[in-house]
């Protein structure tokens, strides 16, 4: 069995990209696996810990006679993300054993070994320190690794050990990986050794773009189905005046390889007339044979070995089986998990050695012995056990390519308007109004529409006299080109931009002015009457309610008349550079749905909105970067999205006022959503980059009134809410040519600022995962009580980024609460999948049947694929007889009247969906299902009415 350390070396080799198997003295891995295994002696234990993603550290104690031990410790510059408790670890990847190759890398595809710093492309070179002391000898080996490019590594040994001549020594080795073959160069101080070794792998050259698979053959030798390869070594000593060659070859299958997977090797040393074949063949998915002949042509001498392993694995229970038969007999099962491996060799000297390695609890187990046959008196020769104990971190997840990056120390404006990030030029159209084309705002007026308004504000209302991130100020509005200048008004004069919905009532709009201290309003002319009533309510005068109109001249008025906040002068933008400053400012607060309670305010700071605005951009310029080095010409694409989502919702206010500009694109505004005009300002112009909501996605793909007016996107992608696998592959057969799969599903919330996940360019997904993980974010899944679940659980998701906020406004219990260590609880409920994270649905929404949590966003997601519903929203109603259950209960928007009934979408989910996920509470029809904003179901009332509705059927 592996230990920690070496587990951990491996981790690093498997996360930088380094293949390992593609060496020289890697040629007969598997043999010496199932052959030379060590049998352990006496009592050994071993406790490790992986205390964060670079360090980790293993202390052993051991008895053979005497009491030894040894500490470890471990540093890697790269992150490593990797199950390390001991009941978590998977056994096959700690024991050695019959070794299946990994692909041969194209070393020519640099962009998974580069990072973006301080936007300038850098190659990573990480690296790996290793030490360990051995007790009471006070031996000290040491290990360092240095990925120097990515297609070399460099190795440092070292022993100090006073038994040795000159007190240790060092053996260097240089590494170079080309995929096709392979070199290594090396030197030790131990007699003054130099020596060469080198691999060729005939057959597939992975520099080729052609696949291994539809080619044709290139040799007699060139197996599709496996890998031929041929090496040797070459070694000089100048001190002694000695050296020494060897060479071998290699014959191994492939995962396309259908019948049993085996391997042959045969490896000469010409000099010493030592001579070595083996065979190993793995003849189930639990068992593997290998033998090995060993001769010398000199004396004649020969040995031969034969050994194997079994394994024995986790059967799953007659439950399992059941619901896998019944719900997904399609589906491939996965290899279980080992809960054992039984080893065994012996030798042509009647050597024996046996092995047991196991877990028990949290402990890993080896258990061996050592046989001598031919000495009958004595047979019994080492016997021993070694304990494993391994201690886990937190399981963090990050983004595996870039963990984390350099943000600018910058202001929000000054990002925008005059940082070398920005693309857009003086003259570069920001903003058009769908109905009239001829009202745009280009990036030069925009500056001093800003600028004229933050003079504006500071003058009459005293915005940020004194000093900045206290005068809040509300704004109410529909979708306008004035809307952009607004917020950068505010934010330039030093105030706060509270972002307030749409669709508030009087009630609402005072009470969010009055949490916010606000003494200014501003408003759309659609919102001017809600403004004046809510304003009075709050005891503000008119002339502390401004009207912002876009068409058909920009203005920013009192309601009386009296002030004109657009001042003839201007107030230049403030550069900040401290980071305390950014990281503690506030400029925006906007109101979470109030879905489930009462709306709070987010705080969102600078360093949020430049971290937000900065990342989600890395990896579109990454991959464009990286198309103009290969030689290829970027397309020919304008950007150009359109604003149909409210600008009081975070994916409004940042994917309007702040992602386009940032990459000089146009935002073409609708003055309000609606399905018709969307449709027609889409192929009115040509809009090239869509984000909407994945009710309106569900809508796009059941309606035949979408042809081809999503011909001209090139990039889409989604939020909000779940978008599950069958929604998303309907909806990208509306986009583009309808061929490619283009929306990229984001996750987050207004307390990150956003997405914390999104799917880079370059790449897809159709299984309705939310995506990677964005650089500078911190994942981690946990339970009720705050401990981390494994990966294939389902848990809670914490946050830790710089795109998290500082907590609610006004509201210092709220913000205590949604904290936990420094880890902002989001309330998801998320799991793992193929390392991928899919959200299962919101904490406090998922329902409890005798014991079994059901989520009520997976039903919905299986309703909307019934060809007679529109949309479909699902809640909890009590059972009468158990009031700790909940009966899922639907309410269903048919395509047409009576298109569908209750039996049919009852059979509909049974069908699909387990037993204990029925819909127990029943279906209703209604026309429309109550919405926020943004989309998202109002959950609340339609709770209310399901319990209103029981209640009068309970009465009947």
């Amino acid at each position: 069995m592996l230990e920690f350390m070496d587990y951990v070396l491996a981790a690093f080799h498997a996360q930088s990209r380094w293949n390992r198997d593609n060496s020289y003295a890697s040629l007969t891995t598997t043999a010496a696996n199932l052959l030379d295994f060590p049998v352990p002696n006496g009592i050994r234990l071993h406790v490790s810990a992986l205390s964060s993603a670079n360090f980790a550290s293993s202390y052993t104690l051991g008895s053979r006679g005497v009491v030894d031990g040894s500490l470890s410790y471990l540093y890697t510059s790269l992150g490593l993300s990797i199950p390390s408790r001991s009941s978590a670890l998977h056994l096959g990847n700690l024991v050695q054993g019959y070794r299946h190759l990994a692909a041969l890398q194209q070393p020519g595809d640099l962009r998974l070994n580069e990072i973006l710093r301080n936007g300038k492309k850098e190659e990573r070179k990480d690296a790996l320190l290793y030490g360990r002391l051995y007790l009471p000898t006070s031996s000290l080996e040491a290990l360092y690794l240095r990925r120097v490019s990515a297609t070399r590594l460099l190795r440092l040994a070292c022993v100090s050990d006073g038994t040795l001549p000159n007190g240790g020594s060092i053996l260097a080795v240089l590494q170079n990986d080309f995929g096709k073959y392979s070199t290594e160069y090396l030197y030790s101080t131990d007699s003054s050794l130099i020596g060469a070794r080198g691999l060729y792998n005939f057959g597939y050259d992975p520099r080729s773009p052609d696949k291994p698979s539809g080619r044709t053959p290139a040799h007699p030798w060139d197996h599709q189905g496996g890998r031929l390869s041929a090496g040797a070594e070459a070694y000089f000593s100048p001190m002694n005046k000695s050296g020494g060659i060897s060479t071998g070859l290699r014959f191994t299958t492939l995962p396309i390889h259908t019948g049993f997977p085996y391997t042959m090797t045969l490896t000469i040393n010409p000099l010493m007339g030592n001579l070595s074949s083996s065979y190993a063949v793995k003849a189930g998915p639990n068992l593997a044979f290998c033998s090995r002949f060993d001769f010398n042509v000199y004396s004649y001498e020969s040995d031969v070995m034969i050994g194997m392993e079994l394994w024995q694995r986790q059967q799953p229970s007659a439950e399992v089986s059941w619901v896998h038969a019944l719900l997904r007999p399609d589906w491939k099962r996965a290899e279980a998990d080992p809960n054992g491996v039984l080893k065994a060799r012996v030798d042509n000297h009647g050597k024996v050695g046996l092995l047991w390695e196991c877990r028990v609890k949290e402990l890993l187990v080896s258990l061996g012995a050592g046989f001598d046959l031919k000495k009958r008196e004595r047979m019994l020769g080492n016997v021993g056990v070694e304990l494993v104990k391994s201690l886990a971190m937190s399981p963090i997840y990050r983004n595996e390519k870039q963990p984390t990056v350099d943000l600018p120390s910058v202001d929000l404006l000054t990002l925008l308007f005059d940082s070398e990030h920005g693309l857009a030029q003086d003259d570069t159209t920001l903003h058009q109004e769908a109905a009239n084309p001829s009202n745009t705002v280009n990036k030069r007026q925009l500056r001093e529409l800003v600028e004229r308004i933050a003079h504006g504000l500071r003058h009459n209302y005293g915005v940020g006299a004194n000093g900045p991130n206290k005068d809040v100020i509300t704004v109410i509005s529909y979708g306008q080109i004035m809307v952009p200048a607004a917020f950068q008004g505010v934010v330039a004069a030093g105030g706060v931009y509270s972002a307030a919905s749409p669709s508030s009532t009087v009630a609402e709009l005072a009470r969010q002015v009055k949490i916010g201290n606000s003494r200014l309003l501003i408003c759309g002319q659609e919102h001017e009457e809600v403004a004046a009533k809510a304003a009075k309510e709050c005891g503000l005068p008119l002339t502390s309610v401004l009207l912002l109109e876009s068409s058909p001249k920009w203005k920013l008025r009192s309601l009386d008349g009296s002030i004109d906040a657009i001042s003839s002068s201007r107030l230049p933008c403030q550069r900040i550079t401290d980071r305390k400053a950014l990281k503690n400012s506030l400029i925006t607060i906007l109101w979470s749905s109030g879905t489930t309670g009462l709306p709070k305010g987010v705080m969102l700071s600078h360093e949020n909105l430049v971290a937000e605005t900065y990342i989600t951009s890395l990896s579109g310029r990454q991959w464009a970067l990286a198309e103009v080095e290969k030689g290829n010409e970027l397309p020919a694409v304008t950007y150009r999205t359109l604003g149909h989502l409210p600008i009081s919702h975070i994916a409004g206010l940042f994917g309007y006022l702040l992602a386009p500009m940032y990459s000089a694109g146009t935002v073409v505004w609708m003055r309000k959503y609606s399905w018709d005009d969307m449709l027609k300002y889409l192929k009115q112009y040509e809009i090239t980059i869509f984000y909407t909501v994945p009710s309106i996605f569900l809508r796009i793909s059941k309606s035949p009134e979408v042809t081809d007016h999503f011909k001209h996107v090139v990039g889409a992608s989604t939020g909000a809410a779940p978008m599950d696998g069958d929604l998303m592959q309907a909806s990208n057969a509306k986009l583009g040519s309808g061929k490619d799969p283009m929306i990229g599903q984001t996750w987050g919330l207004s307390e990150t600022t956003g997405a914390i996940t999104m799917m880079p360019k370059g790449q897809s997904d159709v299984t309705g995962s939310v995506s990677p993980i964005l650089p500078s974010v911190e994942l981690r899944m946990v339970d009720d009580d705050f401990n981390d679940v494994s990966a294939d659980q389902e848990g809670e998701l914490l946050v830790r980024s710089p795109l998290v906020t500082n907590g609610y406004y006004n509201n210092p219990q709220a913000t205590k609460d949604a904290f936990h260590d420094g880890w902002f609880c989001t309330g998801d409920i998320g799991r793992m999948r193929n390392g991928l994270f899919y959200i299962v649905d919101r904490k406090k929404e998922l329902l409890k049947y005798k014991g079994l949590q059901v989520a009520p966003a997976e039903i919905e997601n299986l309703l909307f694929t019934h060809p007679q519903i529109k949309e479909a929203a699902v809640v909890g109603v009590p059972s009468p007889d158990d009031p700790g259950t909940d009966w899922p209960r639907a309410y269903v928007v048919p395509s047409a009247p009576n298109a569908v009934s209750e039996t049919d979408v009852k059979k509909w989910v049974a069908d699909r969906l387990a037993p204990y996920k029925q819909l127990r509470g029943g279906v209703a029809f209604v026309d429309e299902l109550p919405k926020n904003a943004i989309g998202k179901f109002l959950r609340r009332e339609l709770r209310d009415r399901a319990k209103k509705e029981m209640s009068i059927k309970a009465k009947l």
